[in-house]
């Protein structure tokens, strides 16, 4: 990734550097057919004509107005401003292509129309971007898209955004807050409307930030052909970075692979929308920098494979909406893993199987009013490490499962267990906690115990029974807790 960084870093300062050939050709302000606002460099006096096929152009660096009213095809294209002002640059209609674009911080891209085409047979088509872009209407395809891509050599004060309320944009790689500048703040990339997609989606990197706002349109990010490479989203890759993506109605997002938090920091804040994705991880790398969150307001997230906590830390929080996993569910995947769920409202389905503390560690909380369905088995911790890997706290609600194996601490203080249990850690009735609730629970199913079961506090002198509607098997410790 740093690579595509220094490949734009490099064709930058190489166009600032034939800025003194003859092959450049400056327009300050006005038309691009006009000949006579193009000067050629390195004539005297200067000579004025329509810069031809394959050669550099900078707009600026004066502030001013650009109205490109031909189709054109260049080398480079900078748009260059001084700061008193802003410089722009329209497009509402014509093809531009070009090599290389840079957009600095005091100049804008305005496209209402036409096409923006940065790609070639022989090198790689790039857009830099730590000024502004504005797409409304037309398309854009790129090779590699940086909005907040390098320092600001001019001087200008912004990071590099990119806003879109319509059109389509086609880059095969999106990076956004890349700065390799700790002083720098980041890009953002916002979508309203129209359509992005791209191969690989990168939001902040080298210890820096990026954001993608997306309140429309569709954002898809797939794989290149036969799935050789590509399909992947990234929220926070690298030491001190931080990536966060904002999903509200009626965007629509799909990938191949979300990771939440890649070595970095990375926030996933959905308050409506739809999210598809096959594989979503949070805090995928370890070494105690990786952490990533997903919160859940409103709106659908359907995975096929969820991972909270895989070798960095993971949290996932529902306060409402649906939240499907085609598959399984994995807290604390790997050695060094922290997962956490809390689900607070909303509805939690999940096809395959749960595991909560698999060979790291996990906890799941579930609040009152809410309902968690497992089609298949769902285990805190494993057997060969009882009682510190994984737990479960019920305070209200429904838990549906077909087979409930706890291999940890499992807190029941409300609600319903509708699911045959297997006890071979602590199940725990609650009395003890100040958010005591009932004296009478319920499992609705089979009981098997072969570890142990509290129900009462000396303290308090609270005392809970457990009621079994199936058949309760004791080989451990019960204390008298179950009717």
């Amino acid at each position: 990734m740093k690579r595509c960084i220094l490949a734009i870093l490099a064709c930058f300062l190489a166009s600032r550097a034939s800025a003194q050939s003859t092959d450049v050709f400056y327009c300050l302000s006005g038309t691009w057919s006009n000949a006579e606002c193009w000067a050629q460099l390195g004539t005297n006096p200067p000579q004025h004509s329509l810069p031809q096929s394959g050669e550099n152009v900078q707009v600026g660096p004066l502030d001013g107005y650009m109205d490109f009213d031909v189709s054109a095809t260049v080398g480079t294209m900078s748009l260059a401003g001084t700061g008193s002002g802003l410089c722009t640059f329209s497009q509402s209609a014509n093809d531009l292509a070009a090599v290389l674009e840079v957009i600095d911080g005091y100049c804008e891209y305005l496209q209402n129309g036409g096409t923006n085409t940065t790609s070639t047979l022989l090198g790689k088509g790039e857009i830099g971007v730590w000024g502004i872009y504005e797409l409304n209407d037309g398309s854009i395809t790129a090779d590699i898209e940086t909005v907040g891509v390098l320092p600001n050599l001019q001087g200008g004060n912004s990071a590099g955004s990119f806003a879109q309320n319509g059109g389509s944009n086609t880059p095969n790689y999106l990076q956004v807050g890349v700065i390799p500048d700790t002083t720098a703040t980041g890009g953002t990339y916002t979508l309203s409307e129209g359509s992005l997609s791209a191969h690989h989606e990168l939001i902040g990197d080298n210890a820096n930030s990026g954001t993608i706002d997306q309140t429309g349109g569709t954002n898809e990010i797939t794989s290149t052909a036969f799935g050789i490479f590509g399909g992947e989203l990234v929220l926070g890759h690298g030491a001190n970075s931080t990536g966060t993506y904002k999903l509200s109605d009626p965007g629509e997002l799909s990938a191949d692979t979300e990771v939440v938090g890649d070595s970095g920091t990375g926030n996933f804040e959905q308050s409506g929308g739809q999210n598809t994705v096959s594989k979503l991880v949070l805090g995928q790398s370890g070494g105690g920098t990786s952490s990533g969150s997903y919160t859940l307001s409103q709106g659908s997230l359907n995975a096929k494979s969820l991972v909270i906590g895989d070798s960095g830390k993971g949290e996932f929080t529902q306060n409402s909406g649906t939240a499907f996993v085609n598959g399984d569910l994995v807290m604390g995947g790997s050695s060094g893993g922290q997962g956490g769920y809390s689900l607070n409202g909303g509805k939690l389905t999940v096809a395959g199987n749960e595991t909560i503390g698999s060979v790291g560690t996990g906890e799941f909380i579930q609040e009152a009013g809410t309902d968690h369905i497992v089609t298949q088995t769902l285990t805190t911790g494993n057997e060969r490490s009882k009682g510190t890997l994984g737990g479960y706290h019920l305070y209200g609600g429904r838990l549906v499962a077909n087979l409930v194996v706890n291999n940890g601490v499992f807190v029941f203080f409300g609600g319903q267990i509708n699911a045959d249990v297997t006890n071979n850690g602590l199940f725990d009735l609650g009395p003890t906690s100040a958010r005591f609730t009932s004296s009478t629970l319920v499992v609705i199913g089979n009981l098997t115990n072969n570890g142990t079961i509290v129900c009462s506090d000396p303290v308090s002198f609270h005392t809970t029974k457990l009621h079994v509607t199936g058949i309760y098997i004791n080989h451990g410790q019960d204390h008298d807790c179950v009717d």
